[in-house]
């Protein structure tokens, strides 16, 4: 497991390592990586006291020795909330989307060529074990002409996070919470593929669940 701080341009520096340890034999690869996270929470915590930190991680994470763990370490976060994940946080939100004023707006850009429309929701308050949430979600639509064909690309985002979200900010708060995905394509995809050739697995046993780096994401917000 790997932790990263990431750049708004996408370069990303490793900080902090921690092993995926199987001790019992058999075991499940979420279970193992929650542990280890931990772990190397520890492990940052000691090396860099003083760092100001919000992590951005996958659905794996929200949780609540997650929360737990970031609160007494005074960490922010901002994390992937996937459908299922938190059932009683998503009631909340489900019972609130539709009362809920003023918690919305929209933008269009142009970018490469693509044009991109995009709608913000972020709902504050939610409730998950005295943990207070926002989630927030985005609804992207690009459109892009190809010679005479146009192609057009929905995709949905949705995150909770313990940090204050407004109309003045909640763009900034989406760029942060998708730079995730620039920890994997320039981070992760540099070391394996671009000259540092690390591999998935590095174990004693041949086991494709094996994996050391995991997809675990932080984000130093300056």
């Amino acid at each position: 497991m790997e932790a990263k701080i990431v750049c708004a341009n996408g370069f990303s520096i490793s900080i902090a390592t921690e092993w995926i340890e199987n001790p019992e034999g058999d075991f499940d690869k979420q279970d193992c990586e929650q542990k280890a996270f931990k772990r190397l929470a520890e492990q940052i915590k000691t090396i860099y006291p003083r760092l100001p930190i919000c992590i951005t991680a996958d659905g794996l994470y929200p949780n609540e020795p997650f929360f737990n763990i970031c609160n007494a370490n005074d960490w922010r976060y901002i994390v992937t909330l996937k459908d299922g994940c938190l059932p009683s946080a998503w009631k909340q939100i489900h019972a609130l989307y539709d009362i809920t004023n003023n918690n919305d707006c929209s933008e269009k850009i142009t970018e490469n060529g693509k044009k991109i429309d995009r709608y913000y929701v972020w709902l504050p308050g939610i409730d998950y074990q005295g943990h207070k949430l926002t989630w927030i979600f985005c609804h992207e639509i690009i459109s892009q002409t190809t010679g005479k064909e146009k192609e057009i690309k929905n995709q949905q985002f949705s995150w909770v996070t313990d940090l204050e979200v407004k109309q003045d900010n909640i763009k900034e708060m989406v760029k942060g919470a998708r730079l995730r995905w620039k920890i994997e394509n320039e981070g992760f995809n540099t070391q394996k593929n671009l000259g540092y050739n690390l591999q998935h697995k590095y174990s004693r046993v041949s086991c494709g669940r094996c994996q050391v780096i995991c997809r675990f994401f932080m984000q130093l917000f300056v």
